[in-house]
């Protein structure tokens, strides 16, 4: 398992609504950071600015072995 998407595991459950390649592009622009990544998802969720777009992405993820 690649250290950047055992990040995307490890943050998807806490932002399920929250699509894998959006945590994946978040986790890469924060340099893999998960403490900042998971910090930017709660501000982006605070201010309702996230999308509940997860299940129409996240079936490109399912059955996938990272």
């Amino acid at each position: 398992m690649k250290y950047d998407q055992a990040n995307t595991l490890i943050v998807f459950p806490m932002f399920p609504n929250v699509s894998t390649d959006f945590i994946d592009e978040l986790l890469k622009a924060n340099d893999f950071d998960i403490n900042l990544t998971v910090d930017m998802l709660h501000e982006l969720n605070s201010q309702d600015m996230l999308h509940d777009d997860a299940e129409a992405t996240n079936d490109l993820h399912n059955g996938q072995v990272f």
